[in-house]
């Protein structure tokens, strides 16, 4: 993925990583004790860090993780208000202990130009259990909510072969031209959540990949953006099904797409199925591209007069795909909306606006 010459500044007034929620205001009553190894509680300006937005703190971070996952008990690292500046941060597991608690109340700022990230990512959870947390890889049982995400660099989240995650109430921000900004990008990873998002990106607000199964994104909002996107699929051999994705009760506001199923030919033979599309409403999208799916009860403008695009291989056509109630109307002049079918096999129901061509 590419990244832009921005800072990405992660907006955290309330990000706990395996504990139950603290509400704000109890921490302002509650002294903030700097370090302290016998009790726990680690703090990372006890390590070196400055809250000033410029001194390189990023090892400050490790080394407060580093002692409270090997800490035989509960632990917590804290991160007190202020900007902390850090560069990569890799927080691996396995912990021999309780999972540690992971409380952010400041801003982290991280460094620009894409010297700075030689892995390609900026802050990496990895080998841990029961984790609340900001981007995910083999990590089972998380929970992410109340967090603000800007001017990312590039994917602004990732799930990568994780289970049961739920992400919710999260407002992630890029410049529209920015490229490869997805807002939330889950690949390999079976039972995630994503509910009620703010994403406005450069790129796919929700963008899923290769084998992710049983994904619901539900109450997002998008755009701008290039809308909610399956796939690219298909491009590399070997990659695994996608299976059970369902998109309820969204909105799309001036998005370059609306929802669509990106495939490549030519790859080893693998699935995308059992998709359903419910309840959307578009404000000024481009195009909705589908393949394998329900599409019900999508209503609202766009900017494309062809508002419906099944776009489907000639030796592999789409099949069962299921339209009800379709309402897109042009969001310029009187000129009616129209649908654009190649190799496309379905069944429609309900209004149909345009008019369905399967």
């Amino acid at each position: 993925m590419a990244f832009m010459n921005k800072v990405f500044v992660a907006c955290l007034g309330f990000f706990v990583v395996c504990a139950q929620a603290t509400k704000r205001a109890s921490l302002v009553k509650t002294p903030v004790v700097r370090w302290s190894r016998g009790s726990g509680f680690f703090d990372v300006t006890g390590y070196g860090a400055k809250p000033d937005g410029r001194t390189e703190s990023s090892k400050a971070f490790m080394a407060a993780w580093k002692d409270a996952c090997s800490f035989k008990g509960k632990s917590k690292v804290f991160v007190p208000a202020g900007t902390f500046f850090v560069g990569p941060i890799d927080f691996e597991g396995p912990c021999p202990g309780t999972m540690p608690e992971v409380q952010i109340m400041g801003t982290l700022k991280a460094p620009e130009g894409l010297d700075a990230f030689p892995k390609g990512s900026w802050i990496t959870f990895g080998n841990v259990d029961n984790l609340k947390t900001l981007e995910l890889s083999r990590v089972i049982n998380t929970n992410i909510t109340g967090i603000t995400l800007k001017d990312g660099k590039g994917f602004n989240m990732a799930v990568h072969k994780s289970k049961h995650i739920c992400i919710d109430d999260i407002h992630i921000k890029a410049p529209p031209e920015s490229p490869n900004t997805d807002g939330i990008h889950v690949s390999g990873s079976d039972h995630v959540s994503i509910t009620n998002a703010q994403i406005g990106v450069g790129d796919d607000c929700v963008s899923v990949g290769q084998g992710t199964t049983n994904l619901l994104v539900s109450q997002v909002t998008c755009g701008p953006g290039h809308g909610i996107s399956i796939g690219s699929l298909g491009k590399y051999q070997n990659e695994a099904d996608v299976v059970g994705v369902i998109v309820r009760n969204c909105t799309l506001k001036g998005t370059t797409n609306g929802l669509r199923i990106k495939t490549w030919p030519g790859a080893g033979p693998s699935q995308a199925r059992n998709f359903t599309y419910d309840n959307i409403v578009m404000d000024n999208a481009s195009r909705v591209s589908i393949s394998d799916v329900s599409f019900n009860n999508v209503r609202g403008t766009s900017a494309s007069l062809i508002a419906v695009n099944f776009m489907c291989s000639s030796a592999a056509p789409c099949k069962s795909i299921r339209l009800s109630n379709i309402n897109l109307t042009p969001i310029y002049g009187d000129t009616p909306t129209t649908s654009s079918c190649k190799n496309a096999l379905g069944s429609s129901l309900g209004k149909q606006q345009p008019d369905a061509c399967i």
